[in-house]
């Protein structure tokens, strides 16, 4: 598989709104599922069809750009793999993962473009130093604020204490009220109170984002009931 190239003929530098509605060709509202072929013809690469998370992480250190189409993926018990967690079970909702993509010299890793009813409404991708410069030097310096929780840990030494989570959100004007472009850096404490840290970049149509997630819950409580509704049948002799 060749290398894939960079999408030169788009910038994330050119002259530009002051506001952010999408990253080079990919335009909330505005691009479809279709970009998606364009990338990959651009880039001499398949569209490949998984719903692994394991199979879709392995490939985040590749050299090579890889791009999955997300689908429902029955994971066999023990081969410790999971079912990708941006997998929609909207039917209406396609989900897009990107392993690495440079657009004017500048690399997004991690990349998951979601399109509801074919037009793109949510990009998620790793938050970098790369590109938090980039988006500053675009749409100028964006606002920090920050959220603190506090957690409770036990251990057989120290006993009960507490410990002090923090989040920092850094956002960017967008082009539409409804759009939301924010970069999260978190630290949070795990299970065994260690510190973990997350940080990742989000562009998204939060009404779409909304309309999706209620869907979404209606689909499982319908499935909810249904899988109650069999248990009871499987019963009814006994």
């Amino acid at each position: 598989m060749k290398l894939f190239v960079s999408l030169v003929a788009v910038s994330i530098f050119t002259q530009a709104s002051s506001q952010i509605q999408g990253l080079g060709p990919m335009k909330l509202g505005i691009s479809t599922v279709s970009m998606i072929d364009s990338i990959a013809k651009a880039n001499d690469v398949d569209i490949v069809e998984s719903g692994s998370g394991k199979r879709l992480s392995a490939t985040k250190y590749k050299d090579y750009m890889k791009i999955f189409f997300l689908r429902k993926e029955e994971i066999k018990k023990g081969e410790f793999d999971w079912q990708d967690y941006q997998y929609s079970i909207d039917p209406n909702v396609k989900t897009y993962f990107i392993n690495k993509i440079d657009i004017s010299g500048v690399r997004l890793s991690s990349v998951y473009l979601k399109f509801n009813n074919g037009v793109l409404y949510y990009i998620t991708c790793d938050a970098t130093k790369e590109l938090t410069e980039a988006l500053d030097a675009k749409y100028g310096q964006g606002s920090v604020r920050s959220k603190e929780n506090d957690v409770t840990c036990r251990s057989n030494i120290a006993g009960e204490y507490k410990l002090t989570e923090t989040t920092f959100t850094t956002s960017w004007a967008t082009t539409a009220p409804r759009f939301s472009a924010e970069y999260i850096l978190k630290k949070y404490y795990d299970t065994k109170c260690e510190a973990q840290y997350l940080s990742y970049f989000t562009l998204k149509d939060e009404l779409i984002v909304k309309q999706v997630s209620s869907v979404e819950n209606s689909l499982k409580d319908a499935e909810e009931k249904q899988a109650e509704a069999r248990k009871k049948e499987a019963l009814k002799d006994f």
